[in-house]
């Protein structure tokens, strides 16, 4: 049951996480993406720490984010 709890929490910030990027404009922008909080390319945080949190919750387009999505599903051992 935990982990079908915390699986059903990941799902959650990064559908809520996809969403805030269409609210933005920043699917398929990179620039507005850094501002969300993506790793810039360079791969220079210049201490800015919490960018190793948050890039793992963007997504560049809706089929990446549904691709990660199935693939979460489908790894969930219960």
């Amino acid at each position: 049951m935990r982990t079908r709890l915390g699986s059903a929490a990941i799902f959650c910030v990064m559908t809520a996480m996809f969403f805030l990027e269409l609210t933005r404009g920043a699917v398929g922008n990179d620039a507005r993406l850094l501002g969300l909080g993506a790793l810039p390319d360079s791969g220079q945080i210049h201490h800015e720490y919490w960018r190793l949190i948050t890039f793992g919750f963007l997504h560049g387009t809706l089929i990446h984010v549904l691709r990660i999505l199935s693939c979460c599903s489908c790894s969930d051992p219960s």
